[in-house]
């Protein structure tokens, strides 16, 4: 599940338009370790999650394999 804006979402994987400023909407988050780690899971997410784009989180996925 997904917070943004105040408003929880079921996680999808139809890209959301966010604010440039995706980090300053997803810091606070209190689930976003959480979104972080459900889209590294799931490497077909497209879109921001856990404040991160999907090219980052290819990234991070390739660093730890």
């Amino acid at each position: 599940m997904s917070h943004v804006g105040g408003v929880d979402r079921l996680p999808t994987s139809r890209p959301v338009a966010l604010p440039q400023s995706r980090p300053a909407l997803c810091v606070p988050c209190p689930i976003r370790a959480e979104c972080l780690d459900f889209a590294l899971a799931d490497g077909c997410l497209v879109g921001v999650w856990g404040g991160t784009s999907a090219r980052e989180r290819k990234t991070m996925r390739r660093s730890v394999a």
